[in-house]
């Protein structure tokens, strides 16, 4: 129950997250800075106790292949996912990107039926029908300003895919995170080891010259929010690797697609200019969210 509960909590810190970063990333006008700023806060946040409280030797009980795992989940949810999402956020806006990114739950399942011969069943498919039609609803708009608030011109289709990537991406991770708390059983360790790596490969892409002069040029109206979204998203990770630790991975991943519930009312208060709040647009994100969550009882009462 507890590894539930704190599915959901991570699910409500990253719709906060997300909230924010969407604000963030609009005003910016792109979405790479996001990706430093995280990856560093998170390790500092994550670091410090760990020093204090001498948690940090029990690295020594991590082998190789642990290490690579957390590393792995580190850069396939922290890095390549953000990077597929973020954009997906400033180019459709958040209440549309949301349904999509919950798509992880999808492919973590789909992955278990080809490679972890896990059956297909009727009940899986309406699921898999009610994401793809959900899907079509929030990828269609009409021709008025408030259908297509929120989308920059002729980046639908991109927004959509960066959202398709971005959920492949979180829905590999978990996987590599449960592996690496098999060892050493501290989900804090185990995150912060996810980040280093992360902050290492933001480090690299920061090389480029274009990406630390977008860096350097974030204004505080565009960087406060990318903080407390950086911030709210370190909380969520936390959460998230608590819950691995308690329960299987299907749970916790079907579980914290509530994210995409909080997003609406949050988007309402905070980023109600700059997002959609269309019949269109919500009844694929409930079309998508019905088959997120049959998918979530498949794999609770199986």
């Amino acid at each position: 129950m507890i590894g539930s509960l704190l599915a959901v909590l991570s699910g409500l810190a990253f719709a906060v997250s997300n909230v924010y970063i969407r604000q963030g990333v609009h005003r910016a006008g792109e979405s790479f800075s996001v990706i430093p700023i995280s990856a560093f806060l998170g390790t500092v946040a994550f670091g410090m106790p760990l020093l204090i409280s001498g948690e940090i030797d029990h690295l020594k009980n991590l082998t190789y292949t642990g290490a690579a795992a957390l590393a792995a989940a580190g850069i396939f949810h922290f890095i390549l996912g953000r990077i597929f999402a973020y954009n997906s956020f400033r180019l459709i806006g958040a209440n549309r990107a949301a349904p999509i990114l919950s798509l992880n739950i999808l492919f973590a399942t789909l992955l278990g039926i080809f490679f972890l011969d896990e059956p297909l069943s009727a009940a899986l498919g309406i699921a898999i029908l009610l994401i793809f039609f959900g899907l079509i609803l929030i990828g269609t708009t009409g021709k008025s300003e408030k259908e297509t608030k929120g989308i920059i011109e002729g980046s639908l289709i991109v927004g959509i895919f960066a959202g398709l990537a971005a959920g492949l991406c979180w829905g590999i991770s978990p996987a590599f995170v449960k592996i690496g708390l098999k060892e050493i059983k501290s989900p804090l360790l185990a995150t912060f080891v996810s980040y280093i790596s992360a902050a290492v490969i933001a480090s690299i892409l920061l090389v480029f010259k274009d990406n630390h002069i977008k860096l350097r040029g974030l204004q505080r109206q565009s960087f406060l929010p990318l903080f407390w979204g950086s911030l709210a998203v370190a909380v969520a990770q936390l959460l998230r690797y608590t819950a691995i630790n308690f329960t299987s991975i299907s749970i916790v991943t079907a579980l914290m697609g509530t994210w995409t519930l909080f997003i609406y009312p949050l988007s309402f208060f905070i980023n109600r200019g700059i997002e959609p709040f269309t019949r269109r647009v919500i009844s694929g994100a409930f079309l998508t969210l019905a088959g997120v969550f049959l998918i979530f009882a498949l794999d609770y009462f199986r």
